[in-house]
């Protein structure tokens, strides 16, 4: 999988050694966004798509929203907020690899996404 993040981390760039991509506010970023159930282990701000490796992590089946974001020239982010939890996200280079990301996590067909 391409992406830069595991599910339920936490990412921020604070270091002027590797700065944050720039985003021209005057352009919004296009986004789309769907829903899915989805089992989530762990808790609201440790947590994980599947159990870890000692099964004892509690188990809480959630609606997650999922909106991917972004443009060609930045590239794409897949932001998953499952309902109760923080917020994770995927990067990628294109809407077609983080759509793929969002059908192999979560069964997201095309036609689901408006």
């Amino acid at each position: 999988m391409a992406g830069r993040a595991l599910p339920g981390s936490i990412c921020i760039n604070m270091s002027p050694f590797f700065p944050v991509p720039f985003f021209p506010f005057d352009q919004p970023m296009k986004t789309i966004s769907a829903r899915k159930g989805r089992k989530i282990w762990g808790t609201s701000n440790a947590w994980n798509l599947e159990p870890g490796p000692d099964m004892s992590e509690p188990v809480t089946e959630c609606e997650v929203l999922l909106e991917i974001e972004g443009d060609d020239k930045n590239g794409y982010h897949l932001v998953i907020s499952p309902e109760g939890f923080f917020t994770a996200d995927y990067w990628y280079a294109s809407r077609k690899e983080a759509m793929d990301s969002a059908a192999e996590l979560f069964g997201v067909s095309e036609s689901e996404w408006s």
